[in-house]
């Protein structure tokens, strides 16, 4: 179980989103199919550690652009893909109430290092530069064309 099913299952999400929205009932299940499939893609690539000996590095190089409004945040950094100490959103809370942005900024920030994180460890388990598998599918990136929407609001344009 990941951290974030331990704080909400995917049915009981489905549940109120679908309240929130004022869909039909109809959709929890292929909401919470949705959710799960993602979880049992991605839930191998959390518990993944690294030797340094492999190739001699665990660190990545992160790199930030975030815009929202008229306010761009643009940063590199390192990023050990062994670290269990700090999450995405640890860093991303901390990150933003250094620089004082306001707290949209934290989903942001949040969702483009573990996006970054997750290809890198793609990477180096497949070793063919993150080539889509059918365990750890391809995520969109605005530089490819694709627009970043969410797999929550995805799920009803497919109805």
């Amino acid at each position: 179980m990941c951290f974030v099913e331990s704080l909400i299952t995917p049915e009981h999400f489905a549940t109120i989103l679908v309240r929130d929205l004022d869909l039909p009932r109809g959709f929890v299940p292929n909401i919470v199919s949705l959710i799960q499939a993602q979880i049992d893609a991605y839930s191998p690539l959390h518990d993944v550690t690294f030797d340094d000996s492999e190739d001699g590095k665990t660190t990545i190089m992160i790199e930030l652009d975030v815009s929202i409004g008229k306010m761009n945040l643009r940063d590199r950094f390192e990023w050990d893909l062994n670290t269990r100490d700090i999450t995405p959103e640890m860093f991303a809370r901390q990150l933003v109430a250094d620089l004082g942005l306001g707290g949209e900024f934290v989903t942001e920030i949040a969702n483009s290092v573990r996006e970054q994180i997750l290809m890198h460890i793609r990477k180096k388990i497949t070793g063919e530069g993150g080539r889509e598998t059918a365990v750890t599918p391809r995520l969109p990136h605005v530089q490819e064309g694709y627009p970043l929407i969410s797999p929550f609001v995805a799920v009803f344009f497919l109805f």
